[in-house]
């Protein structure tokens, strides 16, 4: 394990090594500068701020400036929000979207599990159907639908949900349920799949041959093993959650990191987009290594070399 651990750190460390110098080249490819506006700047002014935050230098100077910060957690200076650092802005969103996000994949996981394990112990029966159709509804809808209507009738037209904002428990019901939309139905049927797949196995025959009662061969044996795929899906699920749903954050405005990016795309500010793109990756990649070690938890038959 100790030997493992340390292969996926460095896995890891590479990888955002990688991420952050596209991610830099990209910014840098793009047309325009950070500057660049509707209503330009004067040429002296302009002139300043970018020799203020060095951006007349070499590019692979700024590459070697940039990567030290990196080395040091510091994402640098924003070029739209004066005496802020990306750090800053990521500290001020990340709380605000990962609290949402948490909340939103306890609530798909409490909704999908149960799903998913009646559809498959009641296979082509009418429990089943009902929650294959809710599921595909569920996949096919973009959150934004989910979001515009649950306002419309529950905010615009019944008036008992704040449309707006974190500031209550009654606000995170709509978020929620919209965020929760499309990984709710994916891991249903999911679980659905995994399950039947598993109860059609050598080992559930045997189980049942030995006399186990049905409540004790799902939940010990075939439960068990079906979540094995879940989990696979569930790193990226959490971490897009977590770090902020662009949509959702932004038709609710919600001040998370997700609608710091948005807004940080609008602005042009390269460092801030540079920073929340990291971010992200940092989180993302460590959610897999988490789930590759949950994987042996569950499954003694892993082994992680």
């Amino acid at each position: 394990m100790a030997r493992y651990v340390v292969k996926r750190v460095l896995f890891m460390f590479a990888a955002l090594l990688v991420i952050a110098t596209i991610t830099f080249f990209m910014m840098h490819a793009i047309p325009g500068g950070p500057f660049t506006s509707d209503r330009n700047l004067p040429p002296d002014v302009e002139a300043a701020l970018r020799d203020k935050y060095r951006l007349d230098d070499p590019i692979l100077v700024q590459y070697g400036n940039y990567m030290l910060g990196l080395f040091r957690l510091d994402f640098g200076p924003s070029f739209k929000y004066e005496g802020m650092q990306v750090n800053d802005l990521i500290a001020a969103g990340f709380p605000v979207s990962a609290q949402l996000g948490l909340v939103t994949m306890a609530f798909a996981l409490a909704i999908a599990l149960p799903m998913g394990i009646m559809a498959a112990l009641k296979n082509g029966k009418w429990q089943d159907v009902v929650t294959m159709v809710l599921a595909t509804i569920g996949v096919a809808l973009p959150s934004f639908v989910i979001a515009t209507l649950l306002m419309y009738v529950f905010s615009l037209k019944l008036g008992v949900l704040p449309a707006f904002g974190l500031d209550s428990p009654q606000a995170f019901i709509m978020p929620v349920i919209a965020g929760a939309g499309f990984a709710l139905a994916f891991i249903a049927r999911l679980v659905r799949a995994s399950l039947l797949e598993e109860l059609g196995r050598d080992y559930i025959r045997t189980a049942k041959a030995k006399g186990l009662k049905p409540s004790v061969i799902v939940v010990k044996h075939a439960l068990r093993n079906a979540l094995i795929p879940v989990l696979a899906i569930l790193g990226p699920t959490l971490a897009g959650l977590i770090t902020g749903s662009f949509v959702i954050e932004k038709i609710f405005a919600i001040p998370g990191l997700g609608q710091q990016f948005v807004n940080s795309i609008s602005n042009r500010d390269y460092t801030a987009i540079m920073g929340v793109t990291v971010f992200y990756a940092a989180i993302l990649i460590t959610m897999m290594f988490l789930i590759d070690i949950l994987y042996s938890l569950i499954d003694p038959r892993i082994r992680l070399k």
